[in-house]
């Protein structure tokens, strides 16, 4: 016989934790006992899901580790950059991307040595590829200086020999130093002033074969390794020293040091130099262009990592770390919800509460946030989640915190602010809204998982906890756990705090928590 069978289970997961909401089960043409066996059998199945997702955060932290050995294991391949503790042993961890030591060509081993350690990747690009191409006019120094000596032009022989010991000091001083930028400039220079002096010794365009025009290396060199509005300098430098070697030729005999200025009087090498000299300006010009869109786009590129990501979690990402698996022992998280938005969402026009309000109102606090040094970690719907005390401040290019309380403070304070913020755009827009906010401090787990839509976020039992804080809180109140509460204790000064007592919290059973509010001056 036909029958249908409707089954309806819902679960919610917040932080870990598992809420069911009413199981129902219709089953039609089947007698009570199969039935009410059913029935068992769907809330056992429930029950043992609830079971399965509750977890500490110790618990999720062993998780996700299995969960990264296991890809590590899959992919035939380790991380050596951080180091997890997984049941009795050390798992270690390699970057997946190209920057380790073996992967490494020599000269990318070089560049790596002379740069910081928090190099980016495209940096780390760009320097390698310069010290190769240094190498490689270095080693045309010595074959030319070669060419001379067999020619016996001694004094021209000297010349490209000693460009290339200087290019070749400076490179090792630069990787013994971390001076990459000084050796940048020093290697322009020299590639710049060196040929022309050689055109002067050996006497002319003719006699020199046009050396002069490996000059023209500085200023393409400097549009793609250094900022393109210094690349013109360069640029300028080579077509006055360009100009000058046009206008007077200079005659000199290989063996002797006197020389003898003359204008130029062979019409064949005027058109020689000219025709070498448009074509000069014609490539830089297209490869100072290309520079200066990949620059401007790379750096818009950058910043929209960058609102998408921490700093230095785009920057492990770049370098190829991934998954990235954090450990923090105290941040401070806050969960702050629009009272009544929901239900105003079918009733008020769309473009007015989400392209308006909702858009003024999180642009206003993202500002907040990032002058306070916290990072925002996402919107759901109109719930907005910010944690403070993930980086340090440095690395954020934030101040650094005086204290380990400090973060909490920043929070806290980030909230009175979000009631301020949330009064102008209801009243810019004509609206009512009011927050619930919950803050509390403890443990997490922070990274990025996965290999495509990277997204940071944070697990652990404190994220529940901050949840539960915003949901069980008051519109107007910003509702604290007892550990959020005893890092902001002492600021009475600016917040009033009201013990709640005991309260049952779901998920959580009793818990002290407090009732803050600013005071107004």
């Amino acid at each position: 016989m036909a029958h249908t069978s409707d089954t309806s289970v819902n679960n919610r997961y917040i932080g870990g934790e598992v809420q069911d909401l009413p199981y129902k089960l219709n089953i039609g043409d089947r007698d009570d006992m199969q039935h009410q066996s059913q029935k068992k059998k769907g809330r056992s199945r429930v029950a043992r899901t609830r079971a399965s997702m509750m977890r500490t955060s110790e618990q999720i932290k062993q998780e996700v580790m299995r969960a990264v050995y296991a890809m590590t294991q899959s992919q035939g391949r380790e991380s050596s950059n951080s180091t997890l503790g997984y049941g009795d042993c050390q798992v270690s961890f390699r970057s997946f991307g190209c920057l380790q030591p073996e992967c490494l060509s020599w000269w990318e081993r070089l560049a790596q040595r002379a740069s910081p350690p928090r190099t980016s990747y495209n940096e780390m690009v760009r320097r390698s590829t310069f010290m190769l191409l240094s190498l490689l006019t270095s080693g045309a120094g010595i074959l030319w200086s070669l060419v001379y000596f067999v020619a016996e032009e001694r004094v021209a022989a000297s010349l490209p020999l000693a460009y290339s010991t200087l290019v070749c000091s400076s490179l090792y001083y630069s990787v013994a130093e971390r001076q990459y930028q000084a050796f940048v400039i020093l290697h322009l220079f020299l590639i710049l002033i060196f040929p022309f002096i050689v055109h002067i010794v050996l006497g002319g365009f003719q006699a020199s074969g046009g050396v002069m025009f490996w000059s023209f290396l500085s200023p393409f060199g400097a549009a793609f390794f250094r900022p393109t509005k210094e690349s013109m300098k360069w640029f300028e430098a080579y077509l006055l020293l360009s100009a000058l070697i046009i206008m007077t030729e200079f005659q000199t005999h290989p063996l002797t040091t006197t020389t003898k200025p003359l204008f130029v009087t062979s019409l064949k090498d005027s058109f020689f130099s000219i025709n070498a000299l448009g074509i000069s300006v014609v490539v830089f010009k297209a490869a100072h262009t290309f520079a200066k869109e990949l620059e401007r786009e790379y750096e818009r590129s950058e910043k929209l990592l960058h609102n998408i990501l921490p700093t230095s979690i785009s920057r492990r990402i770049k370098n190829g770390e991934v998954p990235i698996v954090d450990s923090h022992e105290e941040v401070t998280i806050l969960f702050a919800d629009i009272v009544g938005f929901t239900s105003a969402s079918t009733r008020i026009c769309p473009d007015i509460l989400i392209g308006r309000f909702l858009r003024d109102f999180f642009a206003s606090t993202d500002e907040i946030v990032d002058v306070r040094g916290l990072e925002k970690i996402k919107t759901i719907g109109d719930a907005y989640m910010v944690v403070g005390g993930l980086f340090g401040q440095e690395e954020e290019g934030h101040p650094p915190f005086s204290n380990e309380s400090e973060h909490t403070v920043e929070v806290i304070d980030l909230a009175a602010e979000m009631f301020d913020v949330l009064e102008k755009v209801n009243k810019k827009h004509g609206l009512d809204f009011q927050i619930r906010i919950g803050i509390h401090t403890g443990p997490v787990i922070a990274g990025v998982l996965g290999v495509k839509k990277f997204a940071y976020d944070v697990w652990g039992d404190a994220v529940n906890t901050a949840s539960r804080m915003e949901s069980s809180g008051k519109p107007g109140y910003i509702h604290l756990s007892q550990q959020a509460y005893e890092k902001v204790q002492h600021l009475k000064d600016r917040f009033k705090f009201v013990s709640c007592g005991e309260l049952q919290i779901k998920g959580k059973g009793t818990m002290a928590t407090y009732m803050a509010h600013p005071i107004e001056i």
